[in-house]
């Protein structure tokens, strides 16, 4: 199974708006409406977030097999923004997608959205390399051509837990992860540093 990437991502996102969001749930969530969050692209359009994360893998999965936070630490990884609705925004969106023969309503929706500076991504990767600085791992040496230049980025201090004010981040702040070593710092709160990581790996060999 190949994980989402930029491009997968995107070719999820054009088919989400060629057929809608009630046939996009059809086909990758079995119908099911989504929660609470949702994806961001560069013009605030929104995007059913567990549905594309699971449409966009090679092959697709469904949603049930993975938890939230999953998608949202995969999404932050390739810079996009995670947006979370609230109740009542959620509510209206249920309805509209019970009325599925009714199409093209307008609502609006109170969005809390945690922004991520693609930039700084970019520059932390070419910085540090596309190796994971816990365990190792080499995307390309594994998949050869496929996983170029492949590797998430990690929050040092996850933007989930700030106060919203939009500090700055520097390169220091962020740390090459491979999926694996990513989702395991954040099995805690606070998540682990990948010093604390990387005896977890030495003690399990």
């Amino acid at each position: 199974m190949s994980a989402p990437t930029i491009g997968s991502i995107e070719r999820r996102m054009a088919e989400f708006r060629r057929i809608g969001e009630p046939a996009f749930l059809a086909r990758y969530a079995r119908g099911r409406a989504p929660r609470h969050f949702y994806v961001a692209d560069d013009t605030g359009d929104l995007y059913p977030m567990k549905a594309l994360w699971a449409a966009s893998h090679r092959p697709r999965i469904m949603p049930a097999r993975f938890k939230p936070k999953d998608a949202i630490w995969g999404f932050d990884a390739l810079g996009y923004e995670i947006a979370k609705l609230s109740a009542g925004a959620v509510a209206e969106a249920a309805a509209a997608l019970d009325a599925q023969a009714e199409e093209g309503q307008r609502y609006r929706a109170e969005v809390t959205r945690i922004r991520r500076n693609a930039k700084i991504v970019a520059e932390a990767k070419a910085h540090y390399g596309p190796t994971c600085q816990a365990c190792g791992f080499d995307f390309e040496q594994f998949y050869g051509e496929r996983g170029r230049d492949y590797i998430e980025c990690h929050h040092v201090d996850p933007l989930s837990g700030q106060d919203g004010k939009g500090d700055v981040t520097t390169i220091e702040e962020l740390a090459m992860l491979c999926s694996n070593c990513h989702r395991m710092v954040h099995r805690t709160n606070p998540c682990l540093t990948i010093e604390e990581l990387r005896e977890v790996i030495e003690q399990a060999s």
